[in-house]
């Protein structure tokens, strides 16, 4: 009667809603693996690599992720300042791969993956931040010109 009782608290849990079962640990490979990466490159090294963005290349102006894997590694090295000066949004980056590695690894333990309403605040703060992101990037690029596309407003 108590394995009756345990399986069936145990469907109940599966199909609550809010939680879903996590599917496997090699979720956790993808942010862990990044985030090693990142933490053991060492930013003087990195620093003297050619410029690898196509982007930057066919235009000579910097893409939106154009300073972000160079701010992420100055964070591996605790360089803060330089990482903000690289790419501002890189801390942003680190935080958020560092919030969805912990989310991946309650659920490893707990058995159970946040859904619902965290999903949706964390949803919706992404789109945010990558609204922000755009435009931060827009502006940057057509800042410089503004004088010439805006027209003369005395």
């Amino acid at each position: 009667m108590a394995t009756k009782q345990s399986q069936d608290q145990q469907s109940d849990d599966e199909t609550s809603p809010g939680v879903r079962p996590v599917k496997t640990r090699g979720q956790l490979l993808l942010p862990g693996a990044v985030i090693g990466v990142l933490v053991l490159l060492d930013y003087s090294v990195v620093s003297r690599l050619p410029r690898l963005c196509l982007w930057y290349k066919l235009t000579g102006t910097d893409c939106p992720l154009c300073g972000l894997t160079r701010s992420l590694i100055a964070l591996g090295d605790f360089k803060l300042s330089l990482a903000f000066e690289l790419h501002p949004f890189g801390p942003a980056a680190a935080a958020a791969l560092l919030v969805w590695l912990g989310l991946l690894t309650t659920g490893l333990v707990t058995g159970k993956e946040l859904a619902g309403l965290p999903r949706r605040l964390l949803t919706a703060a992404g789109a945010l931040a990558c609204l922000a992101w755009f435009l931060w990037w827009l502006i940057g690029v057509v800042g410089p010109q503004a004088a010439d596309i805006l027209p003369n407003l005395r």
